[in-house]
């Protein structure tokens, strides 16, 4: 079995890591990350401007084909939002 790390957030900022580790049936999201954008923001519009990471089932009621957990290492707010 291959499992693929991407880092999704966080390489050119302090804060909001975000670190996918998936196989052909499954990933695990690990710190999910503050994403600084205000509260009225729509998933759509965070997507486009790269806010969230590219993961648009998480975020959609359309239903991907891997199951999904998230993984919270640590409860500062740069690791878990708000």
């Amino acid at each position: 079995m291959t499992t693929t790390v991407m880092v999704l957030n966080g390489v050119d900022t302090i804060g909001g890591n975000v670190v996918a580790f998936e196989t052909q049936t499954a990933r695990v999201i690990m710190d999910f990350g503050i994403n600084f954008a205000p509260a009225d923001s729509q998933p759509d519009d965070l997507l486009s401007n790269g806010v969230l990471p590219a993961l648009p089932d998480l975020f959609t009621d359309i239903a991907g084909d891997k199951q999904t957990a998230i993984f919270i290492s640590h409860l500062h707010l740069d690791h878990m939002g708000h």
